[in-house]
């Protein structure tokens, strides 16, 4: 299929530019984007930090219309992985007249920072993604399109954890209202929002299943998070990426990394149901956790007579327990602390006392067992 010269590709890159904005909790950064600024802001009640957004005074009506719908359906959504919107203005005085968003403060970073990082851990991968998919999974069982996944809308919620939040809902939208033609993201892009924006100037009166776009550009960033690299890099134009992607041949699964480690049938099998091209057959994310062999995460422990209970001190004084087996090595403790306790395990270490545990060596050579407890302190990486 040919794809005709896209006439609102100035709008598309416009709006899909505005707000991507991590603010470090110790420097209180304000972030500005096309359509507004973002500022922290402290409750003079309960001191507790949030995120303003304010967008411009001079935005059009409708397009104001639209996101202050999009943040109100977020507003209604209750779920760990979605940024919780406190407080929505269409016409805040102390924004000029202009629409102010207050929604809850997210301390960690973008996953365009995480897919940067050499080396990443496996298995932190893997939390992560499942995460993404459970966020995905919830919003289809509300039938809620986002309409704009991509790394810069996926946060951590604290300095080194896997546990990730959506932001950004500008452009959310209910499954069953009219869909406005070509929102989203270019390289995201799910090959039926291309082929709507064709038949839009051929004026076809076709319908098209929209419902699983979402679905499509969480399997473009789970292709970024596992390849380190988008997709469809071989495309020199705008032009030639949406003629890639709407082309009827199957998406091209790598089978190596390019730092020459092989990719799993698993998981490639993942990414193809994913990133398949005919939204009839392509998996939703609820689909994609139950059926998936690679998702699967480690059964639990089970516990033995052996084990003995680790005592865990974070550097923020807070303090957890689980129960060890002193035969494991620390890089197997720290996996079983990275899935408990939702920490990434390139953030911290583990020390008995002041000496640091070398992930190689067994538990038992730096942990007497004493009395069924030990102490271990945990160092978050700043």
């Amino acid at each position: 299929m040919n794809i005709p010269p896209i006439k609102s590709m100035a709008a598309v890159i416009y709006l899909s530019i505005c707000f991507h904005v991590t603010i470090a909790a110790e420097s209180k950064k304000v972030g500005e984007g096309a359509y507004g600024t973002v500022q922290l802001y402290e409750d003079p009640t309960t001191h507790k930090i949030f995120a303003k957004k304010y967008y411009r005074q001079d935005l059009e009506s409708e397009i104001i219309k639209k996101y202050f719908a999009g943040n109100t359906l977020a507003q209604t959504l209750n779920h760990p992985g979605i940024v919780k919107i406190k407080e929505i203005v269409r016409n805040d005085p102390d924004n000029q007249g202009g629409m102010t968003v207050c929604m809850q403060y997210l301390s960690g970073e973008t996953l365009v920072n995480i897919i940067k990082e050499p080396n990443r851990n496996k298995l932190e991968t893997k939390i992560m993604i499942r995460n993404i998919l459970e966020i995905i999974s919830y919003l289809e069982k509300n039938k809620i399109l986002h309409r704009d996944l991509k790394a810069e809308n996926f946060v951590s919620l604290s300095p080194g954890s896997t546990s990730l939040a959506l932001i950004d809902w500008d452009f959310a939208t209910h499954w069953m209202r009219p869909h406005c033609i070509y929102i989203g993201t270019p390289y995201y892009m799910a090959p039926e929002i291309i082929q709507q924006q064709y038949h839009y100037y051929k004026q076809d009166n076709l319908v098209f299943n929209l419902s699983k776009s979402d679905t499509w550009s969480a399997g473009i960033l789970i292709y970024r998070l596992v390849y380190s690299d988008f997709p469809f890099t071989h495309t020199k134009s705008l032009q030639d990426l949406y003629t890639e992607i709407s082309k009827p041949t199957p998406f091209d699964i790598p089978t190596t990394h390019t730092n020459g480690a092989n990719i799993s049938e698993p998981l490639s099998f993942l990414l193809q149901k994913l990133l398949d091209k005919n939204p009839e057959t392509r998996w939703r994310a609820r689909t994609a956790l139950k059926e998936s062999e690679w998702l699967k995460l480690p059964p639990p422990r089970e516990q033995t007579e052996y084990d003995f209970l680790l005592r865990i001190e974070f550097s923020t004084k807070e303090k957890k327990e689980i129960w060890i087996d002193p035969s494991m090595s620390v890089s197997a403790c720290m996996d079983e602390i990275m899935l408990h306790h939702k920490i990434r395990k390139s953030h911290f270490d583990l020390y008995a006392g002041d000496v640091k545990m070398e992930p190689n060596e067994p538990l038992s050579l730096y942990i007497q067992k004493d009395e069924g407890f030990a102490s271990v302190k945990f160092h978050r990486s700043e």
